[in-house]
């Protein structure tokens, strides 16, 4: 992949003036926001421009995320929604490579670095990028996020609840306290 990013295309195609491009780049920076991100809050490039540069740029495959079977919806439970649209990218399929595990991400800016190493320490995979218009993946991230559930829950311990008589139930304390029974009984 080339090594350009995506405010440096915008401003080498007139789009966006050297002080707008220094001023998103500074945010991002500070705050850890990716640019397309900002780009979008302030309206300063449309959506459909910034698509169209991006598509120039031969290195890029392309996905279409409003095209559910190029989705597959268990992709998602690799990567949290929070992270999915902190970095405006959606992840559309998983695939092993030997050993490595490499996640199909489709992404509003998939020159952004930053957001890509973000995503696969999150998910643990190896990321390729793939160029998404910026409007059906924001729609696509809400709809397919919304079938399924990617919070992380904590997980009960299973330990032996005493008893007054000396013996155990086994069951699972869990960390409110809540005790699931079962009806193994072991000595203590």
């Amino acid at each position: 992949m080339a090594a350009v990013d995506l405010l440096s295309l915008l401003q080498r195609r007139g789009l966006l003036s050297e002080s707008a491009a220094r001023a998103v780049r500074q945010e991002s920076l500070s705050t850890g926001r990716p640019p397309i991100v900002l780009l979008r809050e302030t309206n300063q490039v449309r959506d459909e421009q910034v698509f169209a540069e991006l598509r120039r740029l031969p290195e890029l495959e392309e996905i279409d995320p409003a095209d559910e079977t190029a989705v597959d919806i268990e992709a998602l439970r690799w990567l949290a929604q929070s992270v999915a649209e902190a970095h405006f990218a959606l992840p559309v399929r998983i695939e092993r490579r030997g050993a490595d595990r490499v996640m199909y991400l489709a992404m509003a800016d998939p020159l952004h670095r930053e957001s890509i190493h973000a995503v696969e320490e999150a998910s643990g995979h190896h990321v390729v990028p793939l160029l998404a218009s910026p409007g059906p993946l924001a729609t696509a991230v809400g709809r397919l996020y919304g079938r399924i559930s990617t919070q992380l829950i904590p997980r009960a311990t299973t330990q032996p609840l005493p008893r007054a008589d000396g013996w155990s139930t086994g069951g699972v304390e869990t960390e409110t306290g809540a005790a699931v029974v079962s009806d193994t009984k072991h000595a203590i």
